[in-house]
Order: structure tokens, then C-alpha cells, then sequence
């Protein structure tokens, strides 16, 4: 059967700038799905109709003839007078729809370019080559040579339908456009006497697309090829040689739009209860699976387990609290088992005490704990995790929680702090990479984000939420063919204090991802780069190329042997960089294929973050008094910052996304500038975020002003221990195999007094002590402390911790019943006595009271615990004049 061509009138832009065509032309303003500025490192264009005289003389990538990145794409080929060479470039599947459309930027040297495009109609089958059936649709010819032109090519979907009732009405049989789609956008190039010279600069896609990134495994098997069981995370708890089971993106779900949470780039939402019809329904046209509790163990005795419920890939259950929980939950799996149809439907079970048991009884284990606004540090939570890895049973997938904001606890104690502050602490960007990553180095393979509030909300910070979370989800999806088929590698160190970076491989790709482990996640973390910046990496093959890869696109780096690997060297790091080290053709071109498909998309979020985050500085630089914003340097680098996302609008504007990506870059090099002189400005500062500075200095105020300061906690001196025992204090503690603990009043060496309280936990074999200390194995808490809703609480005292507890990255915890374990001031390793102070607020006048838990094995102190409260309330009051960053 021969192939069918059909003609396709277009508006033909030549010798125009693409401004000028998008100001033509009113469509053009949308945003392209998929942008290649043809610069490389490797060239795209494949010759698909080789023949007799046709020759391709010279391919490569021409850096300095181009107008658009850091190059073209520039082929040389001889081809006979009247024939054409068909160079075509692969694309993601895009369907044909009305909205799709393709434009070209290219030069040849002879007249008659055309742009055409191959479209594949899956139902129905070449009878002569057994694959489904081809069109190439073709534009009309360009009889412009020599300068550079806009080709144009849309209206498939008509042409298309058109093209399958000629095909019908000549050949007979079935010919089915439905789901056809673009899989190839063709350059008719011309033939002729002499060499034929065409450079292209850049190709854009307009429609939709698929976004997988796909690379092939040790094994071959591509991501897609994965068992049901698998795909969803379980592995029957075999351990597969260090082989990740395929990575899941799921939010909690708040009643948002599936599709919504589809273009955030999730695989799956977490429900609190059972879907409805309706909501399965809307969450499979999304393309979303579902995660819900099963039925109660009464309702699945009683109803059994129908197919309503098939829409439900994974069942999940809470986190379980104690030994009889553990084993209700083992009956509910044991019924669930009998009555589920889906034999394959994994169970999830969150966990964090009784780590084992629930492995032994799920497919999946969920880590989850606060670590968003606390001092726990990467390398601390990255530990945390892979301990609790090994409490598992060998092999069990572990998912970890990703937490988008504050927990309701502490968004509480900061609303009473600080009016107006409480939902206005969301996770950044930088922050949800940062969190990501630990969990990657720890080997977790789904990312559970945490929200306890609707991402549909239109208000700046939810905005700001979504966004960074979209961003973070397609860093992530760069990420995921070595996540899903790869293996995690020794790290590589690096040549700056506090980084290294994760390795991901499959077969001779690496994959490379640079984390500053030294950072926490008490407060917003900056967005600048850090440079320059080396990294050594063994086992690379030598024939392998080196690439930075950035929201941008891909770049060259230099990259040397050296004892140890192959040392590659960038001399500016972004945040979320990754690096690329590969002799593989295919899978270079995949990643950069990924990236520029995502381009226009991501470019627009770091404009849209960038510009909430000036708007963000600049409010609370106008709240901070108006002797703070006539500093010179501060006033500069706002103004630089206006006036650089004004040009990054002009670039995005013309598509010159490499460019409007340099600008948000600079951008928040400047507002990283700014929020230091901000803070700065405060002092003493509270780790609760920018936008709290204001009110800090209303707090600082409050707390300035005379009181009774008398201590409302009886026994805090650690005198009198019968005294401790009268008024309530408590003493409880968890036994642990191969743990031993205590609790005294001990007068070695006190803060102050005779006595100080010493909590001791040590192992039975000290030569062999247990590598994990799941939870404090012991803590004492304090008698009841009477309050009243709204006053300021104010808990003072001090501490040493003589050596850094085994077992445990959580040293010495104190947890007050206000701010609870989210909210615990963690005290790692103090040779000598150190104070610590504590601010909440009373949000009921229920009694208050506080934890002193020993998380790990070892020795803690603590003396003179006090507890202060203020009956001023927290409102706005007159503030200190700030200039040059110091109080007046």
C-alpha cells in the first residue's frame, strides 16, 4: 500500500525575526510543549530515506550561526536535482488535535525547504511492514534560500481526517485516524547540483505531548516495562540487588481537581476515605491513581470487597502507636487479603516505632517526621532515614513523607506569635529539592507531599506552594529512569566543604546529584549558586562526556582522570543542578530531549517564583518602617530586581528562554542579598521564616517590657526529687532490647545548686551497641503548668550533653506539650552547660507541661528548667527604628 501525502496550506513567514511573528500571528503567544533550540551537545536530525546519491557530507552543531541558544544544528548532503532529503527529528508522541501546530527556524541555501510531518495512526496496521500506518503531511514549499525563516505547519486534524476517507475511498479496508498522533517532524530538504547546506535553529511544538523520560536499564527493560506488583512500589520483599522499584509522586489530597494535581506531575493522590463513583472516575481520566484506607475490618466481614473499589491502586493504613495496634492491623491485612480480587493491590503502612512488624505485614513502609522548619540538617535526615531503612524487613520498598508545609501544631504556635504569619510558611523550591534528595541518598523510592491545605486556593502563598511543587516534581521526573531502573552508587566527594553529590546509574549512564548536606531546614535556604565546584566519580568510562544539566539546558564540562575517577569541574552550581556523565548517545539525547520539552514550562515557573518572592520582600521590607528601606545597598538591589524581571518578561516574550532563565537566576542572587540585610536587620532573630520579621520586632518589644519573672514550674531547680514526685513529675521510658537507662538527680558538676537532672541510656554489649535507636528510650516530663489562653509562654533552662548520643540524630529533646514533637528543640553534643529558651503561645487554658526525652545512647543534663509567662498580648505595637541593620 503507498504512502499517502497531503498538501497543507500554511501562512508563510520568511525572513522575519519570531517577534515579529508573534505579533502576526495571535496564537503564537502560547506557550510551546516542547522548545529544542537545536544547540546541542549532540545533533538531533536523522536521514530517514537514504537512497542512491544521497550523501550526508558533515553533521555536527554550528556554535556561531544562530539566533536563538548557543547554536544550530548544521547538515551538509549532496541529493539528486528533483529529490529531497527527509532528515527528521523525533518528538514525544503529540496527538493530533486541533490546537497542535509546528514551526521551524531554519536557512538553506537553495529554495523549495518544506516543513512536513510524520503522523502515525496506531489502529491501523501496514499490511506490507506489519507496523501501524504513516502519513507524511507535508507544508508547502519555501522558494526563499539563504537567510533565515519561520516554517509553519498546523490544521492536521482536518488534513488528517481528510487524508483517511481518500485512503478508504482508494484502497478499501479500514483506515482509522483515531489517536493518530506526531511522532516526526520532517525537513524536506532539497536536492541539486553542488552541496545542499541547511542549518536549523530551533523546532517548537504547540499542543500537548507525552513527558516521559525513558532510559533502558542493565537489564534492557525500559520504565515503562515493569510488573503491576512493581509499578506501584512493592517488591514482594525481595531485594532486587540494589534495584529501585519505580519511583510514585503522590500529594495528599485536599478536594482539589485531579487534573489540576495531573499537571503538577503526580503519579497519585492519597485520599483520607473510600472514592466515590464519581471521583474514581475523574481521578482515572487524569490519569491518577488512587490511595485509600480499606474498608474497617467490620465492613469488609460483613460486604466483602466488590470491583467499585477498582480504581484504588494502593491501600493504605495509619501510622500504629503500640504493640496491640500492630496487631489489629495484621487481622485487617489478613481480611483484606482474603476478600481483595486485585492480588496485586499493595498495602501501605505508616510507621515509625514498630518499623518491623509493620513490614512484616505491608508490601510498603511510610517514614514520616517533621523536619520542615527545624535545625535537622540533611546529612542528619538522610541518616534518620536510612536507619529507619534497616528496622525494615530486607527489601521492602520505603516511601518517605515531603513535607509542602508547616504542620498544623506549629502553623498554630506561629499564627499566635506572630498575627497573620501562619499559613505564610509553605516549603520553598530549594527546600522541597533539598528534602528530595536526602530521601534519594537514602534510598526511598515514593515521595508522599504532605498538605493540609487545597493547592486550588488562589492566594500568593498557595500559588507560591504549587509552583515550586510542579518545579520539584519535574526535577524529579529528570531523575526517574534512574530512580526506577538504576542502582545508587558510592557518593562523590567533592571539592567543597559540606557537599558531595548522589550517583545514580544505568548501565554507562551516571547521573550525578550535588547536595549540601551541611544545610538545615530551620529557615528558607538560598537560591544563588555556589561555584567553582569539582567532583570525582569512579568507575566512568573514558570515552564518556560530562554535561551540566540546569532548567536551561545542558552544557559541556571539563572532566579529567584522576586517581579515584574521573574529576569533573563546573565553575558555577546551581541549586538544583544535575550532571550528567555518559558515552551513551541515546541517553544523552533522551535527558536533553526531556529538558527541552519542559523548557518553556519550567522557565515560566522560576519567573513566576521569582516574582512572588520579590513581591514578598518588598512588602515586608515596607513593614519593617520606613527607615529600613532608605538603605542605599537594600534600595539598589530591589530596584536591579524590578528592572531584571521586566527584561526576563521582554525574553519570555520572544521565547529566548535561556535568557529569561539567566534573569530569574540573577534575580534571586539579588533577593538572597536582600533578605540577609533584612534579617540582619532583626536581631535577636527567631528561625521562623522572612515573612515573621516584622512581628519579631513587636515580639522583642512585648518581651522587653517588665514582668513578674517568677518560675511557674515547681521542681525545676532539680533540688528536691520527693518535692518532683508530689507536684506530678513523671518518669516513663520504653524498653529496648540491648538498652539499659536511668534517671537521677546527680551532683556532678550542676549548673547551679547541689543537684542537676541527668538522663543516661547505654547498651548491654558497649563493643556491639544496637546501630539504631528507634525512639527515647527514655524522658521525663514535668509537673502540670497552669496557663491562660493567649499568654506568652516562655521556657528557659540548661543543658549538656557531654558526647553525641549513638543511635539517634536527635540528641537531647525538649518538647513542650504547646509546640509538640514538630516544634522539639533538638540539643545535639554541648561539652559544657548551654541555655536554651523557648517561645509559645497558649492557645487554650488548658495546663502545659514539658518532655525531656533522651533519644539515643548516652548521657544528658539538664538544670535550672524555668517556665515564665506573660499576660501582654500579642498585637501590634510601636516599632524600634532600624537603620544600617542595628536598633536605635
Amino acid at each position: 500500500m503507498g504512502r499517502f501525502v497531503v498538501l497543507v496550506l500554511f501562512l508563510q513567514h520568511s525572513c522575519v525575526s519570531t517577534r515579529h511573528v508573534s505579533a502576526q500571528t495571535p496564537d503564537h503567544q502560547a506557550v510551546p510543549v516542547l522548545l529544542d533550540n537545536m544547540d546541542g551537545p549532540e545533533t538531533e536530525l536523522k536521514l530517514v530515506n537514504p537512497r542512491a546519491g544521497l550523501f550526508i557530507l558533515q553533521h555536527s552543531i554550528d556554535p556561531v550561526h544562530a539566533q536563538f541558544g548557543g547554536g544550530s544544528e548544521h547538515v551538509r548532503l549532496t541529493c539528486p536535482a528533483g529529490e529531497s532529503a527527509h532528515l527528521a527529528y523525533p518528538i514525544p508522541p503529540a496527538p493530533v488535535i486541533g490546537e497542535l501546530r509546528i514551526e521551524a527556524r531554519a536557512m538553506c541555501n537553495r529554495p523549495g525547504l518544506r516543513l512536513a510531518a510524520m503522523v502515525v495512526l496506531p489502529r491501523t496496521k501496514n499490511m506490507a511492514t506489519g507496523l501501524p500506518y504513516k502519513l507524511l503531511v507535508r507544508g508547502t514549499l519555501n522558494n526563499q534560500s539563504g537567510n533565515w525563516q519561520t516554517l509553519s505547519l498546523s490544521n492536521m486534524s482536518q488534513e488528517v481526517e481528510r487524508l483517511a476517507r481518500v485512503a478508504r475511498a482508494q484502497h478499501g479496508g479500514t483506515i482509522d485516524q483515531r489517536g493518530a498522533y506526531l511522532s516526526h517532524i520532517v525537513m524536506l530538504t532539497p536536492g541539486g547540483q553542488g552541496v545542499t547546506e541547511l542549518k536549523i535553529d530551533r523546532f517548537a511544538v504547540y499542543g500537548v505531548i507525552s513527558t516521559d523520560l525513558v532510559l533502558q536499564s542493565a537489564t534492557g527493560s525500559a520504565t515503562e516495562n515493569v510488573n503491576p506488583s512493581t509499578k506501584h512500589g512493592a517488591t514482594n520483599n525481595q531485594d532486587h540487588n540494589n534495584k529501585q522499584p519505580e519511583i510514585l509522586r503522590i500529594i495528599q489530597w485536599q478536594s482539589e481537581p485531579f487534573d489540576q494535581l495531573a499537571k503538577l506531575g503526580f503519579d497519585a493522590v492519597a485520599m483520607r476515605r473510600l472514592p466515590t463513583s464519581s471521583e474514581s472516575a475523574q481521578a482515572q481520566r487524569s490519569g491518577l491513581s488512587l490511595i485509600c484506607p480499606p474498608p474497617n475490618p467490620k465492613q469488609l466481614s460483613e460486604q466483602g470487597l466488590d470491583d467499585k473499589y477498582s480504581s484504588v491502586k494502593i491501600w493504605q493504613i495509619g501510622e500504629q502507636q503500640s504493640v496491640d495496634e500492630i496487631e489489629l492491623v495484621k487481622r485487617w491485612q489478613q481480611l483484606l487479603k482474603r476478600h481483595d480480587t486485585n492480588d496485586e493491590r499493595p498495602l501501605l503502612i505508616g510507621a515509625q516505632l514498630y518499623i518491623r512488624e509493620a513490614s512484616r505485614i505491608g508490601d510498603l513502609v511510610l517514614l514520616q517526621r517533621p523536619v520542615l522548619g527545624t535545625n535537622l540538617k540533611l546529612n542528619e535526615y538522610s541518616t534518620w532515614l536510612t536507619g529507619r531503612r534497616r528496622l525494615a524487613r530486607p527489601g521492602t520498598p520505603i516511601w518517605t513523607t515531603v513535607e509542602t508545609q508547616l504542620s498544623p501544631q506549629s502553623t498554630q504556635q506561629i499564627e499566635a506569635l506572630f498575627p497573620g504569619c501562619g499559613n505564610q510558611n509553605s516549603a520553598s523550591y530549594p527546600q522541597l529539592v533539598a528534602m528530595t534528595s536526602a530521601a534519594i541518598g537514602a534510598k526511598c523510592s515514593g515521595f508522599y507531599f504532605r498538605s493540609d491545605k487545597s493547592l486550588a486556593n488562589q492566594d500568593p502563598y498557595t500559588r507560591q506552594r504549587a509552583l515550586s511543587i510542579e518545579l520539584t516534581n519535574l526535577h524529579l521526573g529528570l531523575a526517574k529512569p534512574w530512580l526506577t531502573n538504576g542502582k545508587i552508587m558510592p557518593g562523590a566527594r567533592s571539592s567543597r566543604p559540606g557537599w558531595s553529590a548522589l550517583v545514580l546509574r544505568v548501565e554507562r549512564s551516571y547521573l550525578l546529584m550535588p547536595v549540601h548536606w551541611s544545610h538545615s531546614l530551620a529557615a528558607d535556604q538560598p537560591f544563588n549558586p555556589v561555584g567553582p565546584a569539582s567532583f570525582v566519580v569512579p568507575g566512568v568510562a573514558e570515552s564518556s562526556e560530562a554535561y551540566l544539566l540546569t532548567t536551561a539546558g545542558p552544557k559541556r564540562l571539563r572532566h579529567e582522570r584522576v586517581t579515584g575517577g574521573t574529576r569533573v569541574s563546573v565553575d558555577e552550581l546551581p541549586h538544583d543542578a544535575m550532571i550528567l556523565l555518559s558515552d551513551d548517545r541515546r541517553a544523552v539525547a533522551q535527558v536533553t530531549g526531556y529538558i527541552r520539552r519542559h523548557m518553556p514550562r519550567a522557565i515560566r515557573i522560576q519567573r513566576e517564583l521569582v516574582a512572588l518572592r520579590l513581591q514578598n520582600t518588598l512588602q515586608i521590607t515596607q513593614k519593617l518602617g520606613p527607615s529600613i528601606t532608605t538603605a542605599r545597598t537594600l534600595q539598589e538591589q530591589l530596584g536591579q530586581s524590578r528592572r531584571e524581571l521586566q527584561q526576563c518578561d521582554q525574553h519570555l516574550a520572544i521565547q529566548n528562554h535561556e535568557s529569561a532563565y539567566q534573569f530569574t537566576k540573577s534575580i534571586h542572587v539579588s533577593l538572597d542579598l536582600c533578605e540577609k540585610m533584612l534579617r540582619d536587620a532583626v536581631h535577636p532573630q527567631l528561625p521562623y521564616g522572612l515573612t515573621t520579621l516584622p512581628n519579631q520586632l513587636r515580639l522583642q518589644s512585648i518581651l522587653s517590657q517588665p514582668t513578674d519573672r517568677s518560675n511557674r514550674l515547681t521542681g525545676g531547680e532539680f533540688e528536691n526529687l520527693s518535692q518532683m514526685l508530689d507536684v506530678g513529675w513523671r518518669h516513663q521510658q520504653l524498653p529496648q532490647e540491648g538498652i539499659s537507662t536511668s534517671v537521677r538527680l546527680s551532683p556532678a558538676a550542676p549548673q547551679s545548686g547541689s543537684y542537676c537532672l541527668e538522663l543516661e541510656a547505654q547498651p548491654h554489649d558497649k563493643m556491639a551497641p544496637p546501630a539504631v535507636v528507634p525512639a527515647a528510650p527514655v524522658w521525663i516530663t514535668t509537673a502540670p503548668v497552669s496557663v491562660k489562653k493567649g499568654e506568652l509562654v516562655e521556657i528557659t533552662g540548661m543543658a549538656r550533653v557531654p558526647t553525641k548520643l549513638l543511635g539517634s540524630v536527635d540528641g537531647l529533646q525538649v518538647i513542650d506539650s504547646l509546640g509538640g514533637l514538630e516544634m522539639a528543640h533538638r540539643i545535639q553534643s554541648t561539652p559544657s552547660w548551654q541555655p536554651f529558651r523557648i517561645l509559645r503561645v497558649a492557645t487554650s487554658d488548658a495546663p502545659i507541661s514539658v518532655t525531656l526525652a533522651l533519644t539515643g545512647m548516652g548521657t544528658a543534663q539538664v538544670d535550672n528548667l524555668a517556665v515564665h509567662t506573660r499576660s501582654v498580648p500579642i498585637a501590634p505595637t510601636a516599632q524600634t527604628p532600624i537603620r544600617d541593620g542595628k536598633k536605635k
